[in-house]
């Protein structure tokens, strides 16, 4: 019961489950397994951010050639959402900790799609660090564009950028940077 994408479409991450498609040049299966981690991840968990993580629609999943380095690719991700109650401050902005969860959410799905693309062994695992700057502010009914891409993608880390802008001001809002780490394994007692 798949629709083909039309140019301008955005999608919710319920519609992309059911309709299993999103703009960009990534393949079917590299999306497909985009949206069934974020199913898992929003889904059947009612942890910290579900509620925003599961208002975000994917515009485009890409895998594209890096602009400063031709013969090399990087994945792309780009994810919109509305600016609601539950994501801001004491003071009406949009908050530090919820621009850290966008960050941390969004800067993994390039990762994750570049490893589709281009298998280097990444797995996915845990934050190692995350580096955030604030740039200005962002209002309840204010619009985000999350743009996120793949600095370096191997077998045991990856490394993502990320410019969330509002795109209701033309302001950029906030950036960062991502590294994520398979976990290592537990040893055993004997």
């Amino acid at each position: 019961m798949s629709r083909k994408a039309t140019k301008g479409t955005k999608y919710t991450l319920t519609s992309v489950m059911e309709q299993s498609s999103a703009e960009g040049n990534a393949p079917q299966h590299a999306k497909g397994y985009i949206i069934q981690l974020l199913q898992t991840f929003f889904t059947k968990t009612n942890g910290f951010g579900v509620p925003v993580g599961s208002r975000m629609e994917i515009t485009d999943i890409s895998v594209v050639q890096k602009v400063d380095e031709p013969e090399e690719r990087e994945g792309r991700v780009v994810c919109e959402v509305d600016v609601r109650e539950d994501m801001l401050d004491v003071h009406g902005n949009i908050h530090g900790g919820c621009i850290a969860y966008l960050i941390d959410v969004c800067t993994v799905l390039p990762m994750i799609a570049y490893s589709q693309v281009a298998p280097s062994g990444w797995k996915g695992g845990t934050s190692l660090k995350i580096d955030m700057a604030f740039h200005s502010t962002a209002a309840l009914g204010d619009r985000l564009r999350v743009v996120s891409r793949t600095l370096s993608v191997g077998s045991n880390f990856g490394f993502a950028s990320c410019e969330i802008w509002n795109m209701t001001s033309h302001n950029l809002v906030a950036s960062g940077k991502h590294m994520n780490m398979e976990p290592s394994k537990p040893k055993t007692k004997l």
